[in-house]
């Protein structure tokens, strides 16, 4: 039985399904989805990867490259934040 996993739209962390609630929840930054919303997230993540691949140019790698910039940088404010909190 394969098994689907999600990751946060907001800051790529792992998405937990809570059953009381019917939505996945992230353990990192909080933000709630239901699948619905994941579901409508996952085909337009996909064209993108489908254009960049299907005209080759340099500026959908650099794209690429600077989502992943920003996706690195939201999940180290989301760790100094829950830092911040432990500190407390």
């Amino acid at each position: 039985m394969a098994v689907i996993s999600f990751k946060c739209p907001n800051c790529d962390g792992e998405l937990i399904f809570d059953p009381e609630t019917q939505k996945y929840k992230c353990e990192y930054c909080g933000s709630k989805f239901t699948q619905a919303e994941l579901d409508a997230l996952q085909p337009a993540e996909s064209e993108e990867t489908d254009a960049g691949a299907a005209d080759g140019s340099d500026e959908a790698e650099q794209e690429t490259t600077e989502q992943q910039s920003a996706d690195t940088k939201k999940k180290e404010e989301g760790i100094r934040h829950l830092l911040f909190q432990i500190s407390l």
